[in-house]
C-alpha cells in the first residue's frame, strides 16, 4: 500500500502544511508521497516523500 497525496503546487506554505498534515495524521509504517509540481529534486518531508510529478511519471519502472 502507498498514500498518495496530489496538489498542483505547494509553494504556498499554507498549502504545503495542509497537504502535508493530511498524511501525517496516517500513524501507519505505509510510505507516503505528495506529487506536484515543484520543479526540484525529489526530498523528503517529515517521512513524506515530495516529488515533482513529471520526474514520478517519467521514472523507469521498477
Amino acid at each position: 500500500m502507498l498514500y498518495i497525496q496530489v496538489a498542483s503546487s505547494i509553494d504556498d506554505p499554507d498549502t504545503f502544511r495542509r497537504e502535508v498534515d493530511l498524511l501525517l495524521k496516517i500513524k501507519d509504517a505505509y510510505p507516503k508521497m505528495i506529487l506536484t509540481r515543484t520543479r526540484q529534486e525529489a526530498y523528503q518531508y517529515e517521512g513524506v516523500q515530495i516529488i515533482d510529478v513529471a520526474d514520478w511519471l517519467l521514472r523507469e519502472p521498477t
